[in-house]
């Protein structure tokens, strides 16, 4: 998911990128009823390799979760950059939809047949089809096989467990609005504008609502920009991080 920038960035910082159970390395099974659920395990990931402070970064779930991190230690996040972030809770009808695909998974095919399913089954392919449409471009299914062949690789090596807690956290994700307006933090709002789940207006008005964000358009972009434009999303972290470092240098020293 974050290979650009994590081959970007460990030239010069020291990144990680927690695997939640179920996605990515992690085969854990664990369930979730929350966002803040999940964000406590990414804490407890990071706590555990020894980071007390970081600049958190998540798009789409994982904004979600970044957002959980400063809900559960306001103090581990020095600054926040939310990718395809949706802020307000999900609607009555996006509800009903998340627990259709909970159910289905509920009796989906086990971890280690998965793939094969997703690639042998012709519903189950024409759904993958469907997932690879919504996340990124026309441009970048025609002429990018590296990217296409990537998500579907997270795609498949997800357990049915893992989405499961994910979408399950989702469906009661709390409206943050307030929570935003208190995050005297720096902050990026980075969206791609050609996500057909999010509009950009709607990400607009979340980086308006940060007391200090800027809001970064990523053209010729999806659903997960840090993968189909690494350049300019690389470009927008570095940014958020000269800003973390502008207004450490400007703080007050305590006494």
């Amino acid at each position: 998911m974050w290979a650009p920038q994590l081959e970007f960035f460990a030239r010069s910082r020291r990144v990680l990128a927690p695997d939640l159970p179920g996605f990515g390395g992690s085969t854990a099974s664990f369930e979730a009823d929350s966002i803040d659920e999940l964000a406590r395990v990414v804490l407890d990931d990071c706590h555990g390799l020894g980071a007390q402070k970081a600049v958190v970064a998540g798009c789409s779930l994982g904004g979600a979760i970044a957002l959980g991190l400063q809900r559960l230690d306001a103090a581990f996040v020095s600054a926040l950059a939310l990718l395809n972030t949706r802020t307000q809770a999900d609607s009555d009808r996006a509800r009903e939809k998340r627990r259709a695909v909970i159910d289905q998974l509920k009796v989906a095919t086990p971890p280690p047949l998965l793939a094969h399913a997703l690639r042998k089954n012709p519903l189950c392919a024409e759904t993958l089809r469907g997932a690879l449409e919504t996340l990124l471009t026309a441009k970048t299914l025609e002429h990018n096989a590296g990217v296409v062949a990537a998500v579907i690789e997270m795609v498949e090596s997800a357990t049915p467990a893992g989405i499961i807690a994910g979408q399950q956290a989702l469906l009661t994700r709390p409206e943050v609005s307030a929570q935003i307006k208190g995050i005297q933090v720096p902050a990026a709002v980075i969206h791609g504008c050609e996500d057909s789940l999010l509009r950009v207006g709607d990400a607009r008005q979340t980086a308006a609502s940060f007391p200090d964000a800027r809001f970064v358009p990523v053209q010729h972009a999806a659903h997960l920009p840090n993968l189909e434009q690494p350049g300019a999303v690389n470009a927008a972290l570095e940014s958020l991080l000269d800003r973390v470092v502008l207004s450490e240098q400007q703080a007050p020293e305590a006494g």
